[in-house]
């Protein structure tokens, strides 16, 4: 609605205001983002989504790791591996 591009555009102004920066620094994001997304392929994606993936179980186990040598060790392989941890229901 055009309400809220208007609340949207004064929140715009006021971050472009609190950060000092031009109209023109912002194009130049805007341009260097088009083009960064441009070069950027789906196989970069794919490797940069694993190797997201493979970082966060391991976050995941040493966290595991060190709960468990705390004493708190009534974490279940199971509780883990369904992603409970992270992901309650």
């Amino acid at each position: 609605t055009t309400e809220r591009l208007k609340v949207e555009r004064e929140s715009f102004a006021s971050l472009q205001a609190e950060l000092n920066v031009s109209d023109d620094d912002i194009q130049q994001w805007v341009s260097d983002v088009q083009q960064w997304a441009a070069l950027s392929s789906g196989k970069d994606d794919a490797g940069l989504e694993g190797r997201i993936e493979g970082l966060y179980v391991s976050i995941m186990l040493r966290k595991n790791n060190l709960y468990n040598q705390t004493g708190n060790g009534n974490v279940s392989t199971q509780w883990f591996l369904t992603g409970s941890c992270c992901f309650p229901d």
